[in-house]
């Protein structure tokens, strides 16, 4: 709907580390998406995540339920994932 480089692989598609990222950039560069509920994951699941993937060469973009349960969530996201691109 947003045209966003992003391709879907949350299926088992890509496995990075004997992790499965859930988006990844699909115009080459080496940019993930991880989306997740706190309630479900250790307190430190970003950084590690993060420290896996960045073995690999990865950054990674995190969004959790603080960004996609909120009022207006869809524009929230969209600015992340656009700076986060720009920005890494």
């Amino acid at each position: 709907e947003f045209n966003l480089p992003f391709k879907y692989v949350g299926n088992g598609e890509i496995i990075i580390g004997f992790k499965n990222p859930d988006f990844i950039h699909n115009n080459g560069k080496k940019i993930l998406i991880e989306t997740y509920y706190s309630y479900f994951k250790n307190s430190n699941y970003e950084e590690k995540r993060s420290e896996i993937f960045s073995k690999y060469g990865f950054k990674t973009l995190f969004l959790n339920e603080n960004d996609i349960e909120r009022s207006g969530w869809e524009n929230i996201c969209l600015n992340k994932i656009k700076e986060f691109e720009q920005n890494g």
